[in-house]
């Protein structure tokens, strides 16, 4: 008896996920809203002031929702990572490191160079190391290659 209730279990399961299949394809609105456990309604958009002051309220001023102390983490963590900048230094051992990691014969980049020519030049590696270098000091002049 347990074996065939398990089947049965399983055989309800299998239908209803194919109810679901098919109701997401011909609709997906009606599809969120039954697995929300909301009857499919037709509503009013509201008022585009409204939505500001509700999101604006949750995102852009340093407000508590009561019921999301989730947010509050999610604040933190988004602090912490934004606060760590990791300084960007374009050595040329870092450069070497990188190009040796690249396939060799694949589709040429941008400057239209194979990754092959990029390992072979040394010289053009301590180029390239000393362009990023010279564009990180220089910022407000970056290369649009």
């Amino acid at each position: 008896m347990r074996y065939k209730k398990i089947k049965l279990t399983k055989c309800k399961e299998k239908r209803r996920r194919k109810q679901d299949n098919i109701l997401f394809q011909r609709d997906q609105r009606v599809f969120y809203r039954t697995q929300e456990g909301q009857e499919a309604h037709d509503g009013e958009m509201p008022e585009m002031e409204k939505f500001v002051a509700f999101w604006g309220g949750i995102w852009e001023r340093e407000e508590t929702m009561p019921n999301m102390p989730w947010m509050e983490e999610i604040r933190r963590q988004l602090n912490e990572k934004v606060n760590q900048v990791n300084e960007f230094i374009a050595t040329f051992e870092k450069v070497k490191k990188e190009v040796v990691k690249r396939k060799g014969w694949t589709a040429p980049g941008i400057d239209g160079i194979h990754n092959y020519r990029w390992k072979k030049l040394e010289p053009a590696k301590k180029a390239l190391s000393r362009a990023f270098t010279k564009i990180k000091e220089d910022n407000t002049n970056i290369p649009t290659w």
